[in-house]
């Protein structure tokens, strides 16, 4: 039993093989015995969320918590402001940068539109 004296580390599972052995590494270790660390680049410092969004580095890659009013991987995409009709009463809306303005009937007024005359 070529494993008996578990020769993997840093948490490698060793397989039994005749004559031989080999090592299944865990991510981020390789070689015949699982001790060479492999270097994990950060994707997050190249800073590719943009508009004040977060970037959470993952095993392989990254991803991007947006700011409110954007969206897209990167943050790179302004959200339309105006897709959950925010104004109410027959108010028609337009979007303003990262947010909106509405265009109220002659009978309500408020941001959006919610209060009577």
């Amino acid at each position: 039993d070529e494993c008996f004296n578990d020769p993997c580390t840093n948490g490698g599972a060793c397989i039994n093989l005749p004559g031989d052995y080999e090592c299944d590494c865990p991510n981020k270790y390789t070689g015949k015995n699982c001790e060479k660390s492999i270097a994990v680049v950060d994707k997050c410092t190249s800073f590719p969320c943009q508009n004040g969004g977060k970037c959470t580095p993952t095993d392989s890659d990254y991803y991007c918590t947006c700011t409110s009013g954007f969206n897209g991987t990167n943050c790179e995409k302004v959200a339309d402001q105006c897709s959950s009709y925010p104004c109410k009463n027959g108010g028609s809306c337009a979007n303003s940068g990262s947010s909106y303005i509405c265009t109220c009937t002659s009978e309500f007024t408020g941001k959006n539109c919610e209060i009577g005359k």
